[in-house]
């Protein structure tokens, strides 16, 4: 195409950016994301009209990449990222916006007189340290990575270049899955500064922020098999939501109801994808006998995994400190390059041990330890767990409804199932307490409650909470696993007219 026009309508967000790819491709022109509102934010902002699923954004906008303010993304980086591209104030820029009818994006303003020539940034190479007696099964995948990259300077933001040629990969069970993984469009991708080694040591590990605990998508067949044809396009998804960090596997992802050779392969699908969204990929490999989570644990890092998280032994429950410490020292060592955190969740382990006291005990006994994920509503024993020995360990909270709370008490990172549903709005709680704003924090808590309250009502959490995922988002992950209760299609439609009156389905 040679140019848009005020007014043009697309009818779908991904139409859209083919769109743009296109354009830029004519113009040798380069435009990222920097504004924009998804449909499930605008809602929270009194949006009460029909929105098609298919834009997924309300508004959007995008800029040329030398034009405004270096990016500052709303959402909390797992790993600390180094753009280091210059602006020059191009004034160039297009916005959308949901129709009237809500049907899709139109352009609504526009301005492509750029300030400066248009051609495309030469391609560059990374130039790495050579560094004796670090070659681990890690580091060689990312050198290969770079290596297999058709350009390595990339930024942080969203951006709309030429399409490079990806690189076949072979995996055993998920082969051919990836071959063209340009069907997941525009993949957020970091830029390694010139200057700088890759960074591999544990040290320099960035572990904290927000995650989301991704379902495993099952087809609605009698076996509920494996859908992971979906996962490219749930990656995109949490990408444009700014969720900068995934754990597969765990409770939300039913990685207990699924074979060891499932959960392997939901591994080497979502490494894949992660290593060019860039991502922070947790993989929990507990809950399955100790030489399966040994299995699962090696498989996780042999494959790229950024960290592990890990269940206790489930029958011989560990009944002291040393007993849970002595576990995590067999899971470490079976991944001695990444980082390991334990799955602290009582309700379902009836494991009680103090976290705290753990924090306290473990010192260097495990070299890789980094922290925990606390899945309790017991906050002193919690925040006890952040300020122990000098906040070194990471406290990942498990809770959903009691975010601000937790926030407001220290805690600064979370893995909560409503960032698939509602990242806005854990995004947004987590924003206001660094901003001091207590009250418009418990507000943004309080409306994610009253859609939590509706949403489990008539279930557990998994199942509920899968189903709301299909009713409030463009994707369909299918249903849950047997022995986990499925909702009737009254519960279903209960659910949905609950949402309805809270304004988050029109």
């Amino acid at each position: 195409m040679d140019c848009f026009e005020i007014g043009m309508r697309f009818p779908s967000y991904k139409l859209l950016m083919e769109t743009m790819e296109e354009y830029c491709q004519q113009t040798q022109s380069k435009f990222w994301k920097r504004d924009a509102r998804t449909i499930t934010a605008s809602r929270s902002s009194g949006i009460q009209k029909f929105l098609n699923p298919n834009i997924v954004y309300y508004e959007i906008k995008f800029t040329c990449i030398y034009g405004g303010l270096d990016f500052k993304s709303k959402g909390r980086n797992i790993r600390i990222r180094n753009p280091s591209l210059k602006t020059n104030g191009c004034p160039a820029y297009l916005r959308f916006k949901a129709s009237e009818d809500g049907d899709a994006l139109q352009l609504v303003a526009i301005n492509l007189n750029h300030n400066h020539e248009l051609i495309l940034p030469t391609k560059k190479s990374v130039k790495r340290k050579e560094t004796e007696g670090r070659e681990t099964p890690k580091r060689n995948k990312r050198i290969q990575l770079l290596k297999e990259m058709d350009n390595v300077e990339i930024e942080q933001q969203e951006h709309f270049s030429e399409n490079n040629d990806d690189e076949e990969e072979e995996e055993d069970d998920v082969e051919g899955l990836l071959e063209n993984t340009s069907d997941v469009p525009h993949l957020i991708e970091v830029q390694y500064e010139e200057s700088k080694d890759i960074k591999t040591d544990l040290e320099e590990s960035q572990c904290t922020g927000l995650i989301a605990p991704v379902f495993t998508p099952f087809n609605d067949d009698e076996q509920r098999t494996l859908n992971l044809d979906i996962i490219p396009e749930y990656a995109q998804y949490l990408v444009d939501a700014e969720i900068t960090g995934v754990l597969i596997n765990g409770t939300t992802g039913e990685g207990t109801l699924m074979t060891t050779k499932e959960r392997k392969m939901v591994t080497e699908v979502w490494t894949q994808i992660c290593s060019q969204t860039h991502q922070h990929l947790m993989v929990q490999v507990g809950g399955a006998s100790l030489p399966d989570v040994i299995d699962l644990a090696q498989h996780a890092e042999q494959k790229g995994a950024n960290s592990i998280l890990c269940l206790p032994e489930l029958y011989h429950k560990p009944q002291t400190v040393d007993d849970l410490i002595r576990y995590l020292q067999i899971v470490g060592r079976a991944a001695p390059n990444t980082p390991l955190f334990y799955y602290h969740i009582p309700s379902f382990t009836n494991v009680n041990i103090n976290m705290g006291m753990l924090f306290n005990q473990v010192g260097d006994k495990i070299p890789t330890f980094k922290g925990i994920k606390f899945t309790s509503t017991l906050l002193d024993e919690g925040v006890a767990a952040v300020k122990a020995q000098d906040r070194k360990f990471t406290v990942f909270l498990g809770a959903d409804t009691i975010m601000a709370g937790a926030y407001t008490l220290g805690f600064d990172s979370a893995i909560a199932t409503t960032l698939n549903i509602f990242p806005e709005h854990g995004q947004r709680i987590l924003q206001c307490i660094k901003e001091g704003n207590i009250t418009d924090a418990q507000s943004i808590q309080d409306e994610l409650n009253a859609a939590i309250e509706a949403i489990t009502k008539n279930g557990t959490w998994v199942p509920t909470m899968k189903v709301a995922m299909n009713l409030l988002s463009p994707l369909n992950l299918g249903p849950t696993r047997e022995p986990l209760k499925p909702l009737t299609k009254d519960n279903v439609l209960e659910m949905k007219n609950e949402l309805v009156k809270l304004g988050f389905i029109q």
